[in-house]
């Protein structure tokens, strides 16, 4: 009997199951994630006397990260929870006999997949940016000093800082250095204290000096090609750069960032050495796909063989093929921010890498 054609009444009903048990999952993890969350903190909350606004708050942005981080294991775990249905209640062994071998009866779940992309992406770009702006700010006004790393500017400015207080917007021990067109120092402002401009064009620096460097491959000892030093005003020497707020925070922080992606953009325009950022900019388009390129390879591996124990073996194996996804993605994006790999080799490598590995294993499938 040959495989029948074309999607049919089997795969809307393999879809609705497998979507249906996503839901479930979902909501049962969120569901989890409150009651725990809720429980460790409820003390805290109920000191600051808003247990319901705070409840809000932070769940309006925890449960939209769960969705993105863990709607592609969800998916896998769902589709071994419907698998095992149809091996529990013997469902599985008259499909194939009419007709429906793995390869076919993978193809709702690949449907399910590719439906679930745009959900991720907005969930992304739209929902996320919208719900972390207001936790952020709480986050960073109980931060203390912190240490970001040298921020580059698009006009040949490199601002240093030893520590930044992000609830004050306040930098310590900076130190400001503009390039000539060879690369070399030209200019550098150094400075106890500085503080963001009112007019967000750039910073404003205290206590310390200003240093014009000398041409270099001068003769030594000409006065007026030596290192001019001169103190900063009092009331502060405005330096202007496209460095901005945003920028210091993006230096500090090596976590996601829930800007949407025209804003990304805009911050590696003005800091372009960003490399992380650029890992996650290209992460945007590449994430959407995870859920795909798992189920391209669990879904038959979860289909075959014949029962008992070798299908307990394929579970597991699904289950690790799932978590290692979340170990390589992580390689990859470290490896990016460093320089190792290309900002969109490190995005695209393990959903591409997988998939790959996914259609062969397919292909393979009866």
């Amino acid at each position: 009997m040959g495989r029948p054609p074309g999607l049919d009444v089997v795969d809307r009903w393999l879809a609705r199951r497998l979507a249906w048990a996503f839901t479930t999952f979902l909501a049962a993890g969120s569901l989890l994630y409150l009651v725990i969350d809720t429980f460790s903190r409820l003390d805290s909350m109920a000191r600051r006397g808003d247990v319901l606004g705070e409840l809000w708050r932070r769940n309006a942005f925890a449960l939209p990260q769960l969705f993105l981080d863990l709607s592609p294991v969800l998916l896998v775990l769902s589709a071994l929870w419907v698998v095992g249905a149809l091996r529990r209640h013997n469902e599985l062994l008259p499909l194939l006999a009419a007709g429906y071998g793995p390869r076919r009866l993978a193809a709702p779940f690949l449907l399910v997949a590719l439906g679930l992309a745009p959900l991720v992406w907005l969930d992304r770009e739209v929902v996320l940016p919208r719900v972390a702006k207001a936790r952020r700010a709480e986050e960073l006004a109980r931060q203390g000093w912190e240490s970001p790393r040298p921020i580059p500017d698009n006009a040949g400015g490199v601002l240093v800082a030893g520590r930044y207080l992000p609830g004050e917007d306040v930098l310590r021990e900076v130190r400001y250095v503009r390039l000539d067109r060879r690369g070399h120092e030209a200019w550098t402002a150094l400075a106890d204290v500085a503080r963001v401009s009112s007019d967000n064009e750039g910073w404003v620096l205290w206590r310390g000096h200003a240093i014009t460097r000398a041409a270099r491959g001068a003769a030594p000892g000409h006065a007026a090609l030596e290192d001019r030093v001169e103190p900063l005003p009092p009331e502060g020497l405005f330096v202007r750069t496209s460095i901005r707020r945003d920028d210091v925070i993006a230096a500090i922080d090596d976590a996601p960032s829930f800007l949407p992606a025209r804003e990304v953009r805009r911050q590696l325009a003005r800091t372009p050495g960003f490399r992380h950022l650029e890992v996650q900019l290209h992460d945007r388009a590449s994430r959407p796909f995870a859920a795909l390129a798992l189920l391209l390879l669990c879904a038959p591996l979860a289909l075959g063989g014949a029962g008992g124990a070798a299908v307990t073996g394929r579970f597991a194996a699904c289950i690790g093929i799932a978590a290692s996804y979340y170990l390589v993605t992580s390689l990859c994006a470290q490896l990016g921010a460093r320089e190792a790999l290309a900002p969109a080799v490190a995005a695209f490598l393990p959903p591409v890498a997988y998939g790959l590995c996914g259609l062969v294993a397919l292909a393979r499938s009866p």
